[in-house]
């Protein structure tokens, strides 16, 4: 009764903490119109139809050190596991921008976290605000007591109002803002079969603070290229080469063909030598 009571207000569906009332939440959110999902937690045992569509996977909200060697096991599990639902904040843990970010390079590692999130076969969910970089408020100045969500809009004066700086207002209004980045990689999860579906295989640079994996198609080939991801976790240009990885898996390759990356470079990358910038991520086409 519950659940038919919040599913005709229009939920999209609910986040159960075990698996026992699976079934039955499966059954009745299956009998609305629309697509109603029931996330379970990783570890839940179900198997089969009876277990929710979704696995919540928290590790990333668990980490507190951006390093590919804190990273990188964390991203194999996720490559190994099916119908998981990737989430880098939660309500008990710090936000991931306070709690990665360095002070100095904060929306940049923001779109790390973004390319964490979107450039794998799993699900993304976003903890509100994760969006736009939003931090925990203070009620006053010195104060630890964070203020309720949901701030009132200020009194219109009747003059010109330009976008706050921080607002989403002004986060649409810039192409190169967190905001729409996010939904960049949204729509490129959506729409680029490889980077939605296809197998993963994360590399190990750990030496060099680089987090990379390729995604391979079933039938790779010249029209179906694999796809490589690359993060530079640190605050220098890392220079690297990832000839002797595409050959120990066999993909034919020469260079990079860019797909979307978050610095303001141009042109393709050679497997041979490649600079990333500090804290920047690249997704490319592996071509020849």
């Amino acid at each position: 009764s519950i659940a038919r009571y919040w599913l005709n207000r229009g939920v999209a569906g609910f986040h159960i903490a075990g698996t026992e009332q699976a079934v039955q939440l499966r059954k009745i959110a299956s009998s609305y119109i629309g697509q109603r999902i029931v996330i379970g937690d990783l570890d839940a045992s179900s198997a089969g139809h009876d277990r929710p569509q979704l696995l919540l996977d928290a590790r990333l909200s668990k980490i507190n050190q951006l390093t590919a060697a804190n990273l990188r096991p964390a991203m194999e599990a996720i490559a190994a596991t099916d119908n998981a639902l990737l989430a880098t904040d939660a309500p008990d843990t710090a936000r991931s921008i306070v709690r990665l970010g360095d002070g100095q390079h904060d929306a940049d590692i923001a779109k790390v976290l973004a390319m964490l999130l979107f450039a794998n076969p799993a699900s993304a969910l976003l903890y509100y605000g994760q969006e736009i970089g939003l931090r925990p408020a203070k009620a006053e100045a010195g104060s630890g007591t964070e203020m309720p969500w949901g701030t009132a809009p200020p009194v219109s004066t009747g003059k010109p109002v330009h976008p706050a700086a921080g607002s989403v207002a002004a986060a649409e209004a810039d192409p190169a803002s967190l905001l729409n980045w996010y939904r960049r990689l949204s729509a490129l999860h959506q729409s680029n079969p490889t980077l939605g579906s296809a197998a993963m295989t994360v590399l190990n640079h750990d030496d060099q603070n680089v987090l990379a994996w390729v995604r391979k198609p079933t039938a790779a080939s010249y029209k179906n290229p694999p796809v490589v991801v690359i993060c530079n976790l640190s605050a220098q240009p890392v220079h690297l080469s990832l000839k002797d990885d595409m050959q120990k898996l066999r993909l034919k390759g020469s260079f990079l063909r860019t797909v979307v990356r978050s610095d303001s470079g141009m042109g393709p990358m050679t497997l041979d030598s490649m600079t990333i910038p500090a804290y920047s991520v690249y997704i490319g086409e592996l071509r020849y």
